[in-house]
């Protein structure tokens, strides 16, 4: 088991793949949609689980994706 004291730093690259040319069947036809959302990261536990695939998301995963 890990034990973490104090604070940690971490640093995340998003690297965007989305366009015309990869995904033309899903690409926004206005260009006022084509937008990306705001990036949220998390650390947690081996044991925490955000979702179970099958079951019904969190009010707080529902507003994320929204």
């Amino acid at each position: 088991e890990c034990c973490a004291c104090g604070s940690a730093k971490y640093e995340m690259t998003f690297e965007a793949v989305w366009s015309r040319k990869t995904h033309p069947k899903d690409f926004p036809i206005a260009d006022a949609l084509t937008h990306w959302s705001n990036i949220v990261g998390a650390s947690h536990t081996r044991n925490f689980s955000i979702w179970r695939y099958g079951e019904v998301a969190s009010m707080g995963v529902k507003e994320i994706c929204e």
